[in-house]
């Protein structure tokens, strides 16, 4: 079994930091991109191994999941992923147009890959800026499925060896409604040490 990372309130801090710089950027994109006002907040940050985070996402409901690969200095998937209700309320807000059923069309994709795209780019640079490494993402993709089969089915596709995920919890503000989504960063293990092993200089606790 795959140990787990545990990190002190520090470091913790500092990844939800990282979260925050990343959704400032990415509220900046979106309102340039759409003309619409929006703010992105991280309310909340968790570190899980990957198999807890399939088992806690089960159960039959429908989720939207935009995935990203990453290369350079990090090796992995950044994943953003909202119930189908919110995958739909969140295109309804960029694009204005309400939703044209309960499955989702080819235009709806269009708008949920752009805007994971965005977030995975940054929420990718604020965490290469922050820790002084190159992290490269590739275009995004899309898949709908249930939480646990989605998660496990990137996993697969992305042939990531089973290790940590940092889960960013996400909310959406467009005022007064609010939509609220997870962001996966879903690193190999080699990446995974490598970004501790820059925290912890940055810190001062050394390797």
């Amino acid at each position: 079994m795959a140990r787990q990372l545990i990190l002190n309130e520090l470091e913790m801090d500092m990844l939800r930091e990282v979260g925050s710089i990343g959704a400032s950027h990415a509220t900046n994109s979106l309102a340039e991109m759409t003309g619409t006002k929006v703010s992105i907040e991280v309310p909340a940050l968790e570190i899980r191994p990957v198999e807890q985070l399939i088992s806690r996402e089960g159960g039959e409901e429908l989720v939207a999941g935009v995935y990203v690969e990453l290369e350079g200095d990090v090796n992995g998937v950044i994943v953003l992923m909202l119930d189908i209700a919110s995958a739909l309320q969140l295109v309804e807000q960029i694009t204005g147009m309400p939703p044209a059923g309960e499955e989702l069309t080819e235009m709806e994709v269009s708008v949920l890959q752009e805007v994971g795209n965005i977030m995975a780019s940054h929420f990718s640079n604020a965490l290469a800026d922050f820790l002084g490494m190159k992290i490269m993402p590739m275009p995004p993709a899309l898949a709908v499925d249930m939480a646990a089969a989605l998660l496990d089915f990137i996993m697969l596709e992305q042939a990531c060896k089973t290790g940590d995920a940092i889960l960013f919890k996400t909310r959406f503000i467009f005022q007064p409604r609010q939509i609220s989504g997870n962001i996966f960063l879903m690193p190999d293990p080699e990446s995974l040490d490598r970004i501790v092993t820059m925290l912890r200089e940055k810190v001062g606790l050394g390797a």
